[in-house]
């Protein structure tokens, strides 16, 4: 599949940074995704479609970079390659790593978790969305497509898409204390076979949201 980027082509950023152009892993509504390398290091790079390289999307951009991410939870926008509007432009982020799996993965049994890596997995994700409400985003772009775990511990991630709004009254913090207190339960608890179809029902229900 070929991309609006070629392999090989040098971007410079807003921080002078010298991203070269490896491949194209995918495409989506908004734009591409390359893998790019900066000094050995690979990383991924958001490029945007022209008519989604918006004035508001760079403002949006400008923003989350000059804020910074909530934790290591999101793959969040850290460089910024842009040469003037009227022309595609995007950003740099963190690639997913290789072993983590989507929750489509999981639909699909190409990911089988225990059952207690998911309720880390349900307790790390309403804790990082947690702390991005904290700073006063909400998330606007959830889907099974955008949600990434590590079968083995549980360990997540999450595409950001800068897909944020910026806000002032948020409800949905509650939710990391809500999911904590039943993942304690379940560790004291762990025998307790109605806890943990409680805590499954509750987890899903997140999860689906």
């Amino acid at each position: 599949m070929d991309g609006q980027l070629k392999t090989g082509v040098l971007l410079v950023s807003e921080s002078s940074n010298k991203y070269k152009v490896v491949s194209l892993l995918g495409a989506g509504g908004q734009g591409e995704v390359y893998d790019v390398e900066l000094n050995g290091k690979h990383y991924a790079l958001k490029w945007y479609y022209k008519h989604m390289a918006t004035k508001e999307q760079k403002a949006i951009l400008d923003n989350l970079i000059s804020k910074g991410a909530p934790d290591s939870t999101f793959l969040w926008p850290q460089d910024l390659i842009f040469n003037g509007f009227g022309e595609s432009f995007g950003y740099i982020m963190p690639l997913r790593p290789k072993n983590y799996k989507s929750i489509v993965d999981m639909m699909k049994r190409r990911a089988e978790p225990s059952f207690f890596t998911l309720c880390r997995a349900a307790y790390n994700l309403t804790n990082g969305y947690q702390k991005l409400h904290t700073m006063g985003y909400s998330y606007r772009d959830i889907s099974f497509g955008n949600l990434f775990f590590d079968p083995n511990n549980g360990m997540c991630s999450s595409a950001t898409m800068t897909m944020f709004l910026r806000t002032e009254m948020m409800t949905a913090p509650c939710m990391g204390h809500h999911v904590s207190w039943h993942l304690r339960l379940f560790e004291e608890r762990q025998n307790h076979h109605a806890i943990r179809i409680y805590i499954l029902w509750q987890s899903c229900s997140f999860i689906c949201l």
